[in-house]
């Protein structure tokens, strides 16, 4: 797979980057940043994380695990969501969930979806707020520079020309290399339609089964959560309606009903989508990180994600047609 590069960026990096929301300190930070040198081992080289993730703890772990490889790896990070605190007490919550993590892994990834989200504190893109997030990132990720600073989950009222000025100053002394927008497809359009040339980078969530993104050409995209919920909603069609099921799997060539197999194609089809941006991938296990990784060095699953795609919007547009007649 080729490399590529951020915008106003020198360093080489991956089309599929590592997503750090996983990774949490505590009593699970040595193993956090076994899985962050593995993931470079492989050959990841992008790497997203964000003050909240792992409860307070992801950029801190991020950081000492890349010690003496920052300069051959491009990060991330963002602005916007408080940073929470890991207390004992929700490390001993984490402790009584690893169970659920090995039996209902599926259950487990939402359920930790949905800690990030809690533990988040609310959005504050104030300047101070902002100044201090930037200050406390590059001491957390041991680093001088940002390749990517991202607006977390920024709505078009949360943006000023003070916070802009600011933005703006800091991208060209080279704190950070580029800024982007990180919220949900709709948000990002308005945004891009009223500030089109102000933003390096637009970064959303994508899957094929709903293809949720926007046009939109000039800019830099990144796109995240391309496995889990189409991963569900495709796995579930052989109960709904086998003979969906049996077009998809005829099309694609693969057994979706193999959940390797499956995710593969997911994360394939993402980065086929998006073929001069990154797509994410995260995961706090081994075993999916080598899943993950093996579409690094290989076209396979980028075709036949491809062709997921494809057929699934097949489907789209004749159910849409039957349901006008």
């Amino acid at each position: 797979m080729k490399s590529i590069f951020l915008p106003r960026s020198r360093i080489a990096t991956t089309r599929i980057g590592f997503g750090c929301a996983y990774l949490t300190g505590g009593f699970e930070a040595r193993s956090n940043r076994r899985l962050v040198h593995a993931a470079f081992d492989l050959g990841f080289r992008h790497y997203d994380v964000a003050p909240p993730y792992g409860i307070g703890t992801a950029e801190a772990i991020l950081g000492e695990a890349l010690l003496g490889r920052r300069h051959s790896v491009t990060i991330a990070t963002k602005v916007g969501l408080k940073r929470p605190s890991l207390s004992l007490r929700k490390q001993a919550v984490r402790f009584v969930a690893q169970p659920i993590r090995r039996l209902a892994p599926t259950v487990a990834r939402s359920l930790g979806g949905r800690l990030i989200t809690a533990s988040a504190g609310a959005r504050d893109f104030s300047l101070d707020a902002v100044k201090l997030s930037v200050v406390t990132s590059l001491k957390q990720l041991q680093t001088d520079y940002l390749d990517l600073l991202l607006l977390h989950e920024v709505s078009r009222e949360d943006l000023n020309d003070e916070l802009l000025t600011f933005l703006d100053k800091e991208r060209g002394s080279g704190t950070f290399l580029s800024i982007g927008i990180a919220t949900k497809s709709d948000k990002a359009a308005l945004i891009v339609e009223d500030y089109p040339k102000f933003f390096d980078v637009v970064q959303y969530a994508w899957n094929a089964h709903d293809s949720m993104g926007f046009s939109d050409p000039t800019h830099f995209h990144i796109t995240h959560r391309a496995i889990l919920e189409a991963y569900r909603k495709i796995r579930a069609l052989p109960l709904e309606d086998r003979r969906k099921a049996k077009y998809l799997q005829d099309e694609v060539g693969f057994d979706l009903g193999n959940s390797e197999n499956l995710s593969k194609i997911l994360l394939g089809a993402a980065v086929a989508r998006n073929p001069e941006g990154i797509t994410l991938a995260g995961t706090r296990t081994f075993k999916h990180l080598r899943v993950n990784a093996s579409l690094l060095d290989g076209s396979q699953f980028v075709e036949a994600g491809e062709r997921l795609y494809q057929s699934l919007n097949n489907m789209a547009k004749h159910e849409g047609a039957q349901a006008r007649c």
